[in-house]
C-alpha cells in the first residue's frame, strides 16, 4: 500500500527556487551577452510568483495542483491594468527563454523515476500523439486569449 504524499516545508520549496535562480544565472552566463545583475530583479519576480501560487495552493480548500496557482499569479501579475505589470513584463523582459527552462527540464528529468520510464515506453506513439494534441491545443487556446485582450485594449494609433 503506497503512503498518501505530503507537500513539502514552505521552506524546502523556498531553498529549491534558490537554487533554480542560481541555475538560471549560470545558464544566462553560459549563453554570455548579459549582464547578470540586472537580470537578478526579473528571477526575484519570477521566485516570488512561484511561492506565492505554492502558498496559494496550501491555503485555499480545492485540489488544484500548484503550477495552477503559480500560473494563475505569474499571468495577473502581468496583465494590463495591474499597477505594476509595466515592471514586471520589463523584468521578465530580459530573462532568455531557454535559460529559464533549462534548470526546469533538468529537474522535470531528474523527477522520472524508473517506473515512470516503463510506463512511457508501454504506452509509446499514443503518448507523443496526446502531447501533441495538447501542446496545439493550449496554443489554440492562448492565441485566442491573447486576440480577446488585444481587442479589448484601446487603440493605439
Amino acid at each position: 500500500m503506497t503512503q498518501p504524499t505530503t507537500a513539502p516545508p514552505l521552506l524546502e520549496i523556498f531553498h529549491t527556487l534558490l537554487l533554480v535562480a542560481a541555475l538560471i544565472l549560470a545558464a544566462h552566463a553560459a549563453e554570455g551577452g548579459h549582464q547578470l545583475f540586472a537580470l537578478l530583479p526579473g528571477i526575484a519576480l519570477l521566485l516570488a510568483c512561484t511561492m506565492a501560487g505554492y502558498i496559494i495552493a496550501r491555503l485555499l480548500p480545492t485540489r488544484l495542483p500548484e503550477i495552477f496557482w503559480v500560473s494563475v499569479v505569474a499571468t495577473l501579475a502581468g496583465f494590463p491594468g495591474v499597477p505594476f505589470a509595466d515592471l514586471y513584463l520589463a523584468q521578465l523582459s530580459k530573462l532568455s527563454l531557454a535559460a529559464v527552462i533549462t534548470p526546469v527540464m533538468a529537474f522535470a528529468a531528474l523527477g522520472l523515476g524508473s517506473g515512470d520510464i516503463a510506463l512511457f515506453r508501454r504506452l509509446g506513439a499514443r503518448i507523443i500523439l496526446v502531447s501533441l494534441l495538447v501542446f496545439f491545443g493550449t496554443y489554440l487556446g492562448s492565441v485566442a486569449v491573447a486576440n480577446a485582450v488585444l481587442a479589448a485594449l484601446p487603440s493605439q494609433g
